[in-house]
């Protein structure tokens, strides 16, 4: 929501803001990025109770300390190129600011590099799906005390995933969340 004060701002002023927003059309870049860390991240913390047990203390040390050089690297790697890329001449003379991923690849390479991130997008994305149906079939035959095995959990569970995938958005899910309770 807009503060009362943003609203009696004229648009001149509106449009000479020195952060982009999408309010019509979305999130903020640095939201849009968050929610990605956040999901990355998320998938990683279902995975960590196994990490010792298959690696040693040792290992999950040192993987730890890999992937904490990995993410403040990218992290700021990805924050220089935005400033330098929204703050370059060219950006002020009518250019696209970027402000998503694709954004990036169109200014590298032009068409083909968005097509080339788009499409890395959405196999990290059908990747986290399989592997969060998997951890949930695996879960779900745990629980029930293997009762099936979690390749037949995995069919068992699939058309509600399915179902789940054609909501519009994830107030529809709340809906049913006092049956989990």
């Amino acid at each position: 929501g807009r503060s009362p004060a943003g609203a009696s701002a004229s648009p001149s002023a509106a449009s000479h803001s020195s952060e982009h927003t999408l309010a019509d059309d979305g999130l903020t870049w640095w939201q849009a990025s968050f929610s990605l860390v956040v999901v990355v991240v998320g998938a990683g913390v279902m995975a960590l109770p196994q990490l010792p047990t298959k690696s040693g203390v040792a290992g999950c040390f040192l993987a730890m300390l890999l992937c904490s050089a990995v993410i403040m690297e990218s992290g700021i790697a990805m924050w220089e190129a935005i400033m330098a890329g929204n703050g370059s001449p060219k950006c002020a003379g009518g250019k696209k600011r970027i402000i998503s991923y694709e954004d990036f690849g169109r200014a590298a390479l032009g068409g083909p590099g968005e097509v080339v991130v788009l499409f890395m997008q959405v196999l990290s994305y059908i990747g986290l799906a399989a592997s969060y149906t998997m951890l949930i079939s695996d879960s779900v035959a745990h629980l029930s005390d293997f009762w099936m095995p979690p390749r037949q959990w995995l069919l068992v569970l699939s058309p509600m995933f399915g179902l789940m995938a054609l909501l519009p958005n994830v107030s529809a899910v709340a809906k049913v969340v006092p049956v989990a309770a």
